[in-house]
């Protein structure tokens, strides 16, 4: 059985170029997810219409998806609780496992079709 790296090996043309001083700050801004702060208007309406129970997790120290990303995902939501973790980044499940187990099997666990458990 062949894995994706044996299948992709030797093709050129799907491997990213490595980043410039050119590429690079427009590359970060993209990553990082900056269009985010841009919060007026309608960009968050689709949010809006979102009624499902949604649990939203960041450590606060995040540095791929800054926790304020996570307020103002939350905060759009009709239905969502946030839960950050201090001290924590962009792996705080696995920084904090034990609570974000606790959390999420309550979150899970509950009947309700509030978020709040």
């Amino acid at each position: 059985m062949n894995t994706f790296k044996d299948n992709r090996a030797g093709e050129t043309d799907v491997i990213d170029q490595a980043a410039s001083s050119t590429t690079a700050p427009t590359e970060f801004l993209q990553v990082n997810g900056q269009s985010w702060e841009q919060f007026e208007g309608s960009r968050f309406n689709e949010l809006k219409a979102i009624r499902h129970p949604t649990l939203v997790v960041n450590g606060v120290g995040d540095e791929m998806i800054p926790v304020s990303n996570s307020y103002r995902l939350s905060e759009n939501l009709a239905n969502a609780v946030l839960l950050t973790y201090p001290d924590a980044g962009h792996g705080s499940l696995f920084q904090y496992p034990e609570s974000f187990t606790r959390h999420t099997a309550a979150f899970l666990a509950s009947n309700s079709e509030s978020a709040v458990f």
